[in-house]
């Protein structure tokens, strides 16, 4: 897991492919932290096994590839 609640993020080209270039410049905090399926219902490990994260202030949960660290 490459983040962890408290760190501050920003979304990746991929991220902002998806949810839209609205979030560019856009500095989030997460709040929560899940590495399977008990900590987050969403929580996919079927591509790789990585951090599912929510942010303050954003209402979708995103993986370790679509952020960077603000």
């Amino acid at each position: 897991m490459g983040f962890k609640v408290g760190d501050l993020v920003q979304l990746t080209d991929d991220a902002l492919d998806n949810y839209g270039i609205q979030y560019q410049d856009n500095v989030f905090t997460i709040i929560h932290a899940a590495t399977n399926e008990l900590d987050h219902p969403g929580y996919d490990d079927s591509v790789y096994p990585m951090g599912l994260y929510d942010l303050d202030g954003f209402n979708f949960s995103l993986y370790d590839y679509e952020l960077k660290q603000a």
